[in-house]
């Protein structure tokens, strides 16, 4: 696909070439109406940008049972390769290379908001992590403490950072793409040069007198969703039904989003990049889940094993539901020789990139220094 460049009109998709399901297909969701939607979404962008879907060439030595996968596993990957500023001279971008992952439930789209800005400071990448969205959705492994499946996660984005040639790169993620940012920097600190951590999932430990004060419907809901259903299962399993219940559970993440058009197409591609193929990468999630959202293995108990040169940025909402705390004890752990930085957004949820992208973006160019300055060697 070639790369639409600022100077020409976004690309559009009309209405007419919306692709539609099958005739009598359960599921009213296929890899086309994601790719449709995804476009649409993608053509707010100012910055020049491809999209790529990037062969796991790498993936092997056992990470992978291969007798099951028909293909080369590949991510589909997103990049916003020059900054508009860059384009009139046509430099090739030397800035340093960051890498964003969604969380869980969600594809690279939903960093719609905040890629122009971020192309100022990165040559930024944004993945749809493995088992989620339009990359491969492989079988993954299953074990009692769930290593089995975050190892498969992590071995991916290691492939395909050889795979793109990229030496050093500011990592980062929200929510799930936040935890497995940092279990790629514990297993390869070598490689990062940065740890971006926005609202990032995974990190506290079980608190039983949290839990107790939860009411008997969030626990009943932590134990249906975390310990017996999946949830993307369920949604194909509600077939024509689905799209509609997924907009009413979602509405809150485009709440921020003015343009009908813009929220419309943002629910439709959240929708598609869940229901269009079974949910493997969710499946995987799953094991790897305690009840009630907590992690099998807490970030918290593994945080200073990171150097202490390596400089890591914690993005909290003020509305999330996942507590700052957990930044300020990674903060305490790590101590005064390392730089922990923990900001909070005001006024937003657990969405914080898309229920405040204005203050998302001024406070990712404030700190952009702090995660590329400390380490050398970025590209």
């Amino acid at each position: 696909m070639s790369i639409p460049v600022a100077s020409d009109p976004a690309p559009v998709c009309e209405k007419d070439d919306q692709p539609v399901p099958k005739w009598g297909q359960w599921v009213p969701s296929t890899h086309d109406m994601l790719a449709y939607y995804e476009m649409r979404v993608l053509s707010k962008l100012r910055s020049p940008w491809k999209l790529l879907q990037v062969p796991l060439n790498d993936l092997s030595d056992g990470s992978l049972d291969n007798s099951c996968q028909a293909d080369v596993p590949q991510l589909n990957t997103l990049e916003v390769p020059i900054a508009m500023v860059e384009l009139e001279t046509a430099k090739k971008s030397d800035k340093p290379v960051l890498l964003l992952m969604h969380g869980m439930g969600c594809g690279h789209g939903v960093f719609v908001n905040n890629l122009d800005a971020l192309a100022e400071h990165y040559h930024v990448y944004a993945i749809d992590i493995l088992g989620f969205g339009g990359s491969s959705r492989v079988t993954f492994p299953k074990d009692k403490d769930g290593q089995a499946a975050e190892d498969l996660f992590v071995d991916s984005i290691d492939a395909w950072k050889r795979q793109m040639g990229i030496k050093k790169m500011v990592i980062g993620g929200h929510s799930f793409g936040g935890y497995l940012s940092a279990c790629y920097a514990l297993r390869h600190p070598e490689n990062v040069s940065g740890l971006l951590l926005v609202d990032p999932w995974g990190f506290s430990e079980v608190n039983p007198e949290e839990v107790k004060k939860r009411s008997w419907s969030r626990r009943a809901l932590g134990t249906l969703f975390f310990e017996i259903l999946e949830p993307i299962k369920v949604l194909r399993v509600l077939g024509p039904w689905g799209p509609g219940l997924f907009n009413r559970v979602r509405q809150h993440m485009v709440g921020s989003t003015h343009d009908p058009s813009a929220r419309e197409a943002m629910l439709h591609y959240l929708y598609h990049a869940n229901a269009h193929a079974s949910g493997t990468g969710a499946s995987a999630f799953q094991t790897l889940c305690l009840p009630f959202a907590y992690a099998k293995r807490p970030l918290l108990q593994r945080i200073a094993n990171l150097p202490s040169d390596l400089p890591v940025q914690f993005i909290y909402g003020s509305r999330s539901w996942i507590s700052s705390s957990s930044g300020l004890l990674a903060r305490a752990i790590r101590g005064p020789a390392a730089y922990t930085g923990v900001e909070t957004i005001k006024g937003a949820g657990h969405n914080v990139h898309l229920d405040q992208p204005e203050l998302f973006n001024q406070l990712m160019a404030n700190v952009a220094k702090k995660l590329t300055g400390m380490r050398p060697g970025l590209r």
